[in-house]
């Protein structure tokens, strides 16, 4: 299989599939604090989530539009961060896609998709507590660990001794109605 120019989750696309424009939007934010006789003063207050505009042109002769489209609408379904990645391994970050519309180009005669072009609006993802998000992630994965503190240890029944008719013929007796004794003689 060829590179792919970009990967959306587990989806990757490869020279015709490949978006025909990728815009990125990246802004900041800033405060205006008004100042008595005089000009606002400005406060950079952070960066705003990126954003990517895709649009791809699915045709006939080299996917099954309709299918490609599907794909795009179950992994906007999946309500889930997926990582967006160019061909050549650059991690672009978590993303979400937020709008999808198709503009059908070209069809059968029966309604079959021929030709579509489809644009795919995606927003960064960020985690609130990524620390914490990681921690759970890596304990989920990690094998199971003994618990710190007291255990009572497991006594099964074949470890208790049992005062059978012989063990009595043998000299031994029940104390405390769990202890069996041998008693001299």
């Amino acid at each position: 299989m060829a590179t792919p120019f970009v990967m959306l989750g587990t989806i990757g696309y490869a020279k015709l599939t490949s978006p025909t424009s990728m815009d990125l939007t990246q802004g900041w934010t800033y405060a205006e604090h008004q100042v008595v006789e005089g000009k606002p003063l400005l406060q950079f207050m952070g960066a705003n989530l990126d954003g990517f505009s895709m649009t791809f042109l699915f045709h006939a002769s080299f996917c099954i539009p309709q299918k490609s489209y599907d794909a795009l609408v179950a992994l906007a379904n999946a309500h889930t961060a997926f990582p967006l990645i160019q061909g050549n391994g650059r991690y672009l970050g978590r993303f979400v896609i937020t709008e999808l519309s198709r503009t059908a180009q070209m069809a059968a005669g029966d309604g079959t998709l021929l030709s579509i072009e489809v644009k795919a609006t995606l927003k960064e993802y960020v985690d609130k507590k990524p620390l914490e998000t990681k921690t759970k992630v890596a304990k989920a994965k990690a094998p199971a660990r003994k618990k710190a503190g007291k255990r009572k240890a497991k006594v099964k029944k074949a470890d208790v001794p049992q005062l059978t008719a012989a063990s009595r013929a043998a000299g031994y007796t029940l104390v405390n109605k769990k202890t069996v004794v041998r008693q001299k003689a």
